[in-house]
Parts: structure tokens; sequence; C-alpha cells
């Protein structure tokens, strides 16, 4: 049995950096949803989201928005 499967665009990452710093990850919505091999579904986000990240004077990263 053959099985094919296609996928559109899942998630959309946008991200903004200078040099090798990265201010800035955002994730717009999509209309895709993804099921997974015990049938739940992850649905796509609704509005987009922005994480932001800040450095010290070092280069060093200080805080990003991804973790509470």
């Amino acid at each position: 049995m053959n099985y094919t499967m296609s996928f559109g665009v899942i998630k959309d990452i946008r991200f903004d950096n200078v040099g090798s710093q990265m201010l800035a990850a955002t994730i717009a919505p999509t209309s895709s949803t993804v099921s997974t091999m015990d049938n739940s579904v992850i649905g796509a986000l609704k509005e987009e989201t922005t994480f932001g990240f800040s450095y010290d004077a070092a280069g060093n990263l200080t805080s990003d928005d991804i973790r509470d």
C-alpha cells in the first residue's frame, strides 16, 4: 500500500536580525492544520505573534519573550 502526504505552509516564521543577533521572530497565522499519528490536530495561530530578544553590551543574550 502506498501513502502520499502533502503539506501546505505549516508555519510562516520571519526572523529579524542584525549580524548574528536575532532581534525578533514573528510567527504569522496560516490556514493549515496538521494531523498527528494519534489523530490530534495542531491548529494554526489566529493572530500574528512576535517574540523579542535582548542583549547586553557584550552581545550576550539577556532575555527573550519565548521563555517565562
